[in-house]
């Protein structure tokens, strides 16, 4: 590692290129922000506007919010409490949304550092330190940045990543624990996680529960020669986030019919496809997929995914004690999450789906994850020269990809503002237009947007509250 520098000199240019990575993250947001409500917020408002407004809504009315599976009855209530606040003005959890993530990508930068201290900073380690920020603040994922999904969804990568935390102090401790302490801790886990799956996970508590578990697995596998004093705090764990995942499909089973499958080889094709598209849309901007196929995304998410495999495989080598297991978790829930969603929607959607940019979301944990995972095996694995440099070689050439991604990004912000005024100034003058005329609100129905500018208008809220 060249270019050594001193540690207090290394952390003022990690903190620099953190401050860069925030002020570009929100510059695109408080520009290209959406300013009024869009897709379904327009139908939550028609349920719940007036009920918030006068306080009669109940915690039983925020699990009747959908019909399919995408319940998040916590986050509702985030939504709509910030909402009531600043009568139903949406920038504020666009804001919020970009505050809380920027204080995430420095808690993880910050976990970075501390995870690998060291007398001096190298500029690989720098350079990783800033990508795991990168990787937070990645703008490929800008549809939810923009739009009011954004605290949301912040707040549950949030509690997310916390869960990460924690279940790898669960397994990376379990020694030095006694036995009551043990079970408490898996009890409260598995509350924890539970609590996730009912209020705050939607359906991606499928992949969240899923990777826990196998690294809780993992970790027992590496104590398995005292594996009969760890099992009963596992099982507790095991019970207690079963039970919440049992409720979750009694209460939010989808309604919606799967489509069927033209062939079974062309589907199980395209569901892998799918996959890898998922994690070379956290490197490649949905508009460069748009505009020359699937093809690029898929040659990135290939090296993308590959790169993963083999690190995770020297990861798993080189931790053998059941410890560290954050990074693998990220990445198993990436990989579990992007499985889940191809399986889900690439039959009905198409391959082209899986580059959407909510779901760079749930593929920067994986990011964030492979980071950690691909400094600590570079630094701690005998790799020849020539096996170091392919590997630096990756990181860069995702890195680039990633940064070429923001500039355009940044570069479309004018439009995006655009468009927010566009919506802006049709909810003036919707007595004037059609139904057609209102899709680009992205409503379930038009007449939801009608009635909701007509609530706003009765109550002084949203673009009306200075009226």
């Amino acid at each position: 590692m060249i270019s050594l520098y001193p540690k207090k000199k290394g952390y003022i240019y990690i903190s620099a290129a953190f401050l860069l990575l925030a002020i570009l993250h929100a510059l695109d947001v408080l520009v290209g922000g959406m300013r009024v409500p869009i897709m379904d917020y327009w139908k939550w408002i028609a349920i719940y506007g007036e009920q918030v407004l006068d306080g009669t809504v109940t915690l039983a009315d925020w699990f009747r919010s959908d019909a399919g599976q995408h319940i998040q009855p916590l986050c509702m209530m985030i939504n709509f409490g910030v909402l009531k606040l600043f009568r139903f003005d949406v920038l504020p959890l666009v804001v919020g949304g970009m505050i809380l993530r920027v204080l995430m990508a420095g808690g993880l930068m910050v976990l970075f550092v501390r995870r690998f201290p060291k007398e001096k900073i190298s500029v690989v380690f720098g350079i990783c330190a800033a990508s795991v920020g990168l990787s937070v603040l990645n703008l490929c994922q800008w549809e939810i940045l923009l739009e009011p999904f954004s605290l949301a969804s912040a707040c549950r990568v949030t509690l997310f990543y916390l869960s990460f935390l924690l279940t790898e102090r669960f397994v990376g401790k379990l020694e030095e624990r006694s036995t009551a302490k043990n079970l408490l801790y898996g009890a409260c886990l598995g509350a924890y996680c539970c609590f996730l799956t009912l209020f705050v996970s939607a359906a991606y508590f499928v992949g969240h529960l899923v990777a826990i578990g196998l690294a809780i697995l993992w970790g027992l596998w590496c104590k398995r020669r005292a594996l009969v004093r760890f099992l009963a705090p596992a099982f507790l764990w095991f019970v207690l986030s079963l039970a919440g995942a049992v409720v979750y499909y009694i209460l939010f089973r989808a309604r919606a019919e799967a489509a069927v499958p033209t062939g079974v080889l062309q589907q199980i094709f395209s569901i892998l496809q799918g996959i890898v598209c998922f994690w070379g849309s956290m490197a490649v901007h949905q508009t460069v997929s748009d505009f020359l196929g699937l093809g690029i995304v898929t040659a990135v998410g290939l090296l993308l995914l590959a790169f993963t495999v083999w690190v995770t495989f020297y990861y798993i080598r080189l931790h053998k004690d059941g410890k560290n297991l954050f990074p693998l978790i990220c990445v198993l829930y990436a990989f579990l999450t992007g499985a889940v969603i191809a399986v889900g929607r690439v039959g009905s959607y198409g391959v082209a789906t899986m580059t959407s940019s909510r779901y760079v979301v749930e593929s920067a944990i994986g990011l964030v994850g492979l980071i950690f995972m691909a400094y600590d095996v570079l630094t701690q694995t005998d790799f020849s020269l020539q096996v170091k440099r392919l590997f630096c070689g990756v990181m860069v050439f995702s890195l680039v990809w990633l940064s070429a991604s923001t500039v355009m990004e940044l570069c479309t912000m004018p439009s995006r503002r655009a468009y927010s005024e566009c919506l802006r100034e049709k909810m003036l003058i919707i007595d004037a237009l059609d139904d057609d005329a209102l899709g680009e609100f992205q409503a379930n129905s038009p007449d939801d947007v009608r009635y909701c500018v007509e609530f706003f208008k009765e109550n002084g809220l949203s673009i009306f509250k200075d009226r």
